[in-house]
């Protein structure tokens, strides 16, 4: 009932906003604690296309999983910070400190602090 509630207001609103939902990249994910699986899992269709399960799904640049850990959001920052620390390291030697500092605020800086509210 609260399910079926939901999804006609967000039906709604997308309407009543001119929006348009891309279904094929639309994913529903069901949190819960890592020793729990989830048995069921009701169907979700949206404009008549049946939208998938997934355990792990991007949202505004940050991992998120079912389990609410951040394991496979810190994977994916360190191999972009360390490809960025790479590159600072190899231009040391050939450009002003004041540029390298450009590039540390711009490369890492950004990608360290992004996401981090306050």
């Amino acid at each position: 009932m609260f399910l079926c509630q939901s999804y006609n207001n967000l039906q709604s609103e997308i309407n009543r906003n001119n929006l348009v939902i891309n279904a094929g990249k639309t994913g529903v994910m069901l949190f819960h604690k890592r020793q729990t699986h989830v048995l069921v899992k009701p169907l979700v269709t949206f404009n008549n296309t049946n939208v998938d399960y997934t355990a792990e799904i991007k949202f505004l640049g940050i991992q998120i999983t079912d389990t609410l850990k951040w394991h496979s959001h810190v994977q994916l920052l360190a191999g972009k910070l360390c490809k960025v620390a790479f590159m600072i390291k190899s231009l040391t030697e050939v450009l002003s400190p004041n540029l390298i500092q450009n590039i540390y605020f711009t490369k890492f800086h950004s990608l360290f602090w992004f996401g981090i509210l306050f």
